[in-house]
């Protein structure tokens, strides 16, 4: 599929996505490009060359980026906001199995073993994204090869992350998944405040209900192990969290 093509039959699906076509978004494209990981040290000419045969588009909160069944091969760079992936169960069930910061990129390309199956894309915060076909992807790769180093790099650390989620909601009691997580996302934000994620973000990433995401975390509030607020949780007790994470 080329690379028009890709892009097209992707635009094609119904979302409230809107191309960014002019203003400062699109004058700052090359500094966003050149602050992925990804993308580090490559000569201007070559992010000249991205900036081009890439288009820019804003998502709004709660639009579906990608799902199911979509034919178009597309590489999506997430410059701001936040990006759920998850997957349903027959019952209609989200379980979020990673969850994306901007720097990030996703998407279905098979050619970089970047398959996202039976995985939705979905904006948890209103997102700038920049879409890349796949015909650039493949010309990207051959011309520079520690793009596609990288790339595989961040695949690998990703499928461990998602194997994870998998294994803990399989294995785990909910108060240890509860837990586990909790300490994966703090590890995230590098130290033990977790700002920003409302108890239904969170009950989606521990694969449990509202409900009981909120009774775990009013449980571990009594035992002294996290301190509450609106859409923020503390760790005060890692000893305890990481022994409940055990179970």
């Amino acid at each position: 599929m080329s690379r028009v093509t890709g892009l097209l039959a992707w635009r094609r699906r119904p979302a409230a996505l809107a191309e960014v076509t002019a203003g400062p978004e699109l004058a700052a494209k090359i500094g966003y490009l050149s602050s992925i990981e990804i993308f580090a040290d490559l000569s201007d000419q070559r992010l000249q060359w991205i900036k081009e045969t890439t288009r820019m588009f804003t998502c709004p909160r709660g639009a579906v980026i990608y799902e199911p069944g979509e034919t178009g091969e597309v590489l999506f760079l997430l410059k701001r906001g936040l990006v759920q992936l998850y997957e349903l169960s027959p019952d209609g069930k989200k379980l979020v199995v990673g969850t994306l910061a901007p720097g990030a990129f996703f998407g279905d390309m098979p050619l970089l073993g970047q398959a996202m199956c039976g995985t939705f894309a979905e904006a948890a915060r209103e997102c700038l994204i920049c879409a890349m076909g796949q015909g650039d992807v493949e010309a990207l790769l051959l011309t520079e090869p520690k793009v596609a180093l990288r790339l595989l790099h961040v695949i690998g650390r990703r499928l461990n992350e998602q194997r994870t989620v998998l294994t803990d909601v399989v294995f785990k009691s909910v108060p240890g998944r509860v837990a586990a997580l909790l300490l994966r996302v703090a590890e995230e934000a590098h130290g033990d405040t977790i700002a920003g994620l409302s108890q239904q973000e969170l009950a989606e990433r521990a694969g449990v209900a509202r409900e009981t995401m909120t009774q775990t975390l009013n449980e571990f509030s009594g035992i002294g192990a996290v301190e509450l607020h609106r859409m923020t949780v503390i760790l005060r007790d890692r000893e305890v969290l990481e022994a409940l994470a055990a179970r």
